[in-house]
């Protein structure tokens, strides 16, 4: 069964940088609302969907006010306790599933008890959907997320012409993060009664994916959505946010790689360099012979202990040449051997 549906999801941070969940986020408070025994129309998935969304966002750390098949009144009230249980350091969260309207640019949700016989009706039978941001911004909320899953293709758009197609995009200050289940226009897949809806579903899965921002959250819903429905439903989204939220919490640092440590016994040695303007220079250091010097070549003697050596040089023709020689510690010496006839 396919139906018209469009989901919206609005994320308001009165903040421009959102800590991760579980840090120092406070209160976490959630209105869960679905709505589907309508007398116009029957939504399978509406209540099934509420549902599980509750029981997902309790496993989120969410405290939950679930409520299903409400009217009127039912849903004023649960809005005015939600609003109550709401303060400045806490993180507010409303879903809605159910029947939604549009009439003149604003959105309306749709009790189960509502008799709209005309769009005039509209705003004395439904809730008028801005009023959900209302009860939030009063209680100055640091977060505040809200979802509406709403259905699109109704009894009460093809009853009456004055009702517009869909919902209209809500007004929200700075800080929002807009998700839609399709886009506008677009038919959005139900699912099969007795399942969660097609983007519900897949919300719900990518809501418990440890460490993923609200971004990455609706970007895996929408290649889900897309794979299952092989492109018919295209979720789509829009955000002002500038900080990060994580329903499960931020990703773990990384941890730093295990250091490696050693124990060496260090080098401490000197280098003698020898070198000659002539070819044929016997070399010799404390008496033994450790190579020969030539023009433009350097002779050199390492890994010699700190201390003094005697050097001395000889080639046949010339007087013999001797010096004793100092050598420190990671020091290098260059000396010059000039032999005399």
């Amino acid at each position: 069964m396919r139906q018209t549906v469009l989901g919206i999801a609005l994320f308001v941070g009165l903040v421009s940088s959102v800590h991760a969940a579980g840090a120092d986020d406070g209160a976490r408070i959630a209105l869960v609302i679905g709505n589907g025994d309508y007398a116009a129309g029957r939504l399978v998935n509406a209540v099934l969907d509420a549902r599980s969304m509750a029981e997902t966002l309790r496993g989120l750390g969410f405290e939950v006010l679930a409520h299903e098949n409400t009217g009127y009144r039912e849903m004023r009230r649960a809005l005015a306790e939600f609003g109550e249980r709401l303060s400045a350091d806490s993180v507010g969260l409303f879903y809605y599933a159910g029947h939604g309207l549009q009439v003149n640019g604003k959105n309306y949700l749709v009790p189960v008890d509502a008799e709209i016989k005309s769009e005039r009706y509209v705003s004395a039978e439904a809730v008028d959907a801005e009023s959900v941001l209302a009860e939030m911004q009063a209680a100055k909320t640091r977060v505040n997320i809200v979802i509406m899953d709403a259905c699109r293709d109704n009894p009460f758009v093809t009853r009456f012409r004055g009702l517009a197609r869909g919902l209209a995009f809500m007004p929200a200050p700075a800080g929002t993060y807009v998700a839609y289940a399709t886009g506008p226009g677009s038919v959005a897949e139900d699912g099969e009664p007795g399942r969660n809806g097609i983007y519900t579903g897949e919300l719900l899965k990518a809501l418990r994916e440890p460490g993923l921002r609200i971004e990455d959250v609706f970007k895996r819903v929408r290649i889900a959505v897309q794979a299952r429905t092989e492109n018919r439903q295209n979720p789509w989204d829009a955000s002002s946010m500038t900080g990060d939220f994580f329903f499960t919490g931020a990703p773990a640092a990384p941890v730093p790689p295990a250091l490696s440590v050693r124990e060496e016994v260090r080098n401490e040695r000197g280098v003698l360099a020898v070198t000659s303007p002539i070819d044929g220079v016997e070399v010799f250091v404390n008496g033994q012979r450790v190579g020969e010097a030539r023009r433009g070549r350097v002779l050199v003697i390492d890994r010699l202990a700190a201390g003094a050596y005697r050097l001395s040089a000889r080639r046949a023709g010339y007087r013999p040449w001797e010096r004793e020689v100092q050598v420190a510690l990671n020091d290098r010496v260059e000396v010059v051997v000039e032999l005399e006839r």
